[in-house]
């Protein structure tokens, strides 16, 4: 009979290892925006201005703007990356008895109704909350199994950043636009290279 509870906690173990190789693989997609990243920085830097445009002036101009355009763009996607979801407001929060009750479909604990801003409930009419967080999830608010926390304004989990999209994100708004703006500055340095590349073939 003894055997049978190690077996059990040896399995649970072993859930939880896996589980933990899982949750790293997921970051895969965030390998490869940084080897991306590094990769455009190179091609940029030393291929581009390196080797392709001639002139020193135009060279030195192009690589203040990309290199301010660069760290913007790192910056933003670092911090998308590693802003950590927002945690729900503690009046928000249940304790046991309050859990208990919401379990056995009780009406809503006392005061929850009256003070907590909700307007979203669940089809039976009762308060909509997280069994795992053991809170009221606010309005628009959803539980992200891969970041295993309730999220405010909750969009969709966002792999390529290893995030939610929520209440939280200014940042991952941040990186698309610094985004865009890179590579209208790459677009215009290489019309520039390809012109001086064809006024040297004409010669």
């Amino acid at each position: 009979m003894a055997r049978r509870p190690a077996k059990r906690n040896m399995l649970v173990r072993c859930c939880h290892q896996v589980g933990e190789i899982l949750r790293l693989l997921m970051y895969i997609p965030c390998v490869i925006v940084v080897a991306l990243l590094v990769w455009s920085y190179y091609g940029y830097v030393v291929v581009l201005l390196g080797r392709t445009i001639d002139n020193t002036f135009v060279r030195g101009a192009y690589g203040v703007v990309f290199h301010f355009l660069y760290i913007l763009l790192t910056w933003s996607y670092l911090r998308a990356v590693f802003t950590r979801v927002k945690p729900i407001p503690s009046e928000y929060h249940l304790n046991h008895t309050e859990v208990g009750q919401l379990e056995n479909e009780e009406p809503c604990p006392t005061g929850y109704a009256k003070q907590l801003p909700l307007r979203t409930h669940d089809g039976s009419g009762h308060v909509r909350w997280c069994s795992k967080c053991n809170i009221i999830k606010p309005d628009r608010c959803k539980h992200c199994s891969v970041c295993r926390a309730c999220v405010m304004k909750f969009d969709h989990h966002c792999p390529w950043v290893g995030n939610c999209v929520g209440h939280h994100s200014k940042f991952l708004v941040r990186f698309p636009s610094n985004h865009f703006n890179t590579r209208r500055l790459l677009l215009l340095s290489s019309t520039t290279a390809t012109r001086g590349f064809n006024l040297h073939g004409s010669h």
